[in-house]
């Protein structure tokens, strides 16, 4: 009777984690799947080189959309913005390294504080605006590069940023843990992190406990159009060129990640643990994709789905009711 009780017990518990941790499950179960299909191909060094490289911009992007989503809002700009900034280091670099460097991170600092200024001070909705600023954005990009592309030098060191390595590690991999680190910190360890939170989970509290919520909305649009731009940087640099379209569907790829690592599209939840795994999940089922070779049009499909899917996961599995 006792082991009986015991094998109950321990089976609910089991069950317990699966659903609570739903998303590493599949990962998992997606991980050993391949392992077991492709074997001599997946864990490769060489492929799993490629996932890390894959998902290091995405995952930079994440972080930063994490902080906005968690304080109750989203940013559709975000791929446009990318396009601005792949073209702007590239135009830029022959005025020097560094120069090229922060001009782009200013750029993705004003686009980031215009939109944290009009829906955090002026209320807009974020949805709107930010669609607004997509295509304002779009137009800047082409206005500047004609709509042609742009080439960089692949034997500067500004190539070394998206092509080099440390200690056997890519750069772009380092990049992307040092800034999920920091946003770790951010959003678990300082004031402003616990503010976003409560601002995200009920804006009213936020406002009675003496929270600024316009400053923290807006300082989490910034953050995100740094963290954009960064990304920017270090996708021209692997491939030493950019086009003023090079972005489309990374605010895509993004929110997927963000929510299937546990987001809420409600705001006021979520971690940059769980952005990581959606983020890693996403990058593998991209991968998996190319592997047993299916079509592109399938691909964007299955990504559609799987946003969908997890969207309903955070509307009916967290009892939360999800409206446009």
């Amino acid at each position: 009777m006792k082991s009986i009780g015991l094998n109950s017990i321990t089976m609910k518990k089991f069950k317990y984690w699966v659903q609570n941790n739903a998303i590493l499950t599949i990962l998992v179960f997606l991980v050993i799947l391949m392992a077991a299909l492709r074997t001599d191909t997946f864990f490769s060094v060489r492929n799993l080189l490629n996932i890390l490289r894959q998902i290091a911009v995405i995952g930079i992007g994440a972080c930063g959309m994490t902080m906005v989503m968690i304080g109750g809002n989203l940013d559709l700009s975000i791929g446009s913005l990318l396009s601005l900034c792949m073209v702007v280091p590239i135009m830029l670099q022959p005025r020097g390294v560094l120069f090229a460097i922060v001009a782009t991170i200013i750029v993705g600092f004003i686009v980031g504080a215009i939109n944290g200024f009009l829906i955090g001070k002026l209320k807009g909705n974020s949805l709107i605006i930010t669609f607004g600023m997509l295509s304002i954005i779009q137009g800047i990009t082409f206005l500047i590069t004609g709509g042609f592309y742009q080439h960089g030098d692949p034997e500067s060191i500004y190539a070394h940023i998206g092509k080099g390595f440390i200690y056997k590690i890519p750069i772009p991999v380092i990049l992307f843990i040092v800034i999920a680190f920091l946003s770790f910190i951010i959003l678990s360890r300082t004031v402003f992190g616990r503010s976003l939170y409560i601002t995200g989970g009920n804006s009213y509290a936020a406002l009675a406990s003496g929270i600024n919520t316009n400053n923290i909305k807006m300082l989490s649009y910034i953050m995100l159009g740094v963290f954009v731009a960064i990304g920017g940087i270090i996708k021209s640099s692997m491939i030493d060129s950019a086009q003023p379209t090079a972005g489309s569907g990374f605010e895509f790829d993004v929110i997927t990640a963000v929510v299937l690592g546990g987001t809420s599209l409600l705001g006021g939840i979520g971690t940059i643990w769980g952005t990581l795994i959606g983020v890693i999940l996403l990058g593998v089922i991209s991968n998996s994709m190319v592997l047993i070779g299916l079509p592109f049009p399938l691909q964007l499909a299955v990504k559609g789905a799987i946003l969908i899917a997890a969207v309903y996961y955070d509307s009916f599995i967290r009892g939360r009711r999800f409206e446009v």
